[in-house]
């Protein structure tokens, strides 16, 4: 999968320029071992998997579209859809 992923609380400056560099989607704010402040996206545990989940998928739907008419794109685009 092109693509990099990291936890909130890392910078994600070198990370996004790898991307670039790399031309790979970049998702830096995914919450990994902490919640997020109270009354945010990631608040309470179910928030948190929530808002990591939503990432991911997005993501996902990003790279089927760059990769639409090749067999992973139908397998991506079926799983993303079942979501």
């Amino acid at each position: 999968m092109p693509a990099i992923f990291t936890e909130a609380s890392i910078n994600p400056k070198l990370l996004e320029q790898v991307g670039a560099e790399a031309n790979v989607k970049v998702v830096t704010d995914l919450y990994i071992d902490s919640l997020g402040d109270k009354g945010s996206e990631a608040g309470t545990y179910l928030d948190f998997f929530r808002a990591d989940v939503n990432k991911l998928v997005n993501c996902v739907k990003v790279i089927a579209r760059h990769a639409a008419g090749s067999r992973i794109s139908a397998w991506f685009t079926k799983c993303v859809e079942t979501y």
